[in-house]
Formats: C-alpha cells, structure tokens, sequence
C-alpha cells in the first residue's frame, strides 16, 4: 500500500479533476497535446514541499514522465 503524508496540505488540489487541466500543484504537464489528442505529465515537481512516505506504483503508467 503507498501512502504519501502532506502534513502542509500542498497537494490538497489533487483530489480533482485532470492534473494537466486543473493544474495540480508539482504536476508539469506539455504545453500541447501529444498524438494522442491528450495532454500529458512531463515533471513531477516536489521538492521542498515536506512529504514523506511512498508514491504509488501507478506513477509508472505515466509514460511521458521525464526524470
């Protein structure tokens, strides 16, 4: 089970609708849509935002992730 721990509340904006759309806050999307016709996450960006615990092991699906 993963279990990401924001005790700051910086990612309270996750819980809705599409990352790129709704710009989640950490989440770099493209700034065009891709073969596909859907926008895609590039980055996640989370540093210095005190999280602790895992990510979950879905972030692999994400196939335009760039590291």
């Amino acid at each position: 089970m993963s279990s990401l721990i924001d005790t700051n509340g910086n990612l309270s904006n996750w819980d809705r609708g599409d990352p790129c759309s709704s710009n989640w806050t950490g989440i770099v999307c493209y700034n065009s849509t891709l073969d596909d016709g859907y926008l895609h996450v590039q980055q996640l960006l989370l540093f210095d935002m005190n999280l602790s615990g895992s990510l979950a092991p879905e972030l692999g699906n994400l196939l335009n992730l760039t590291i």
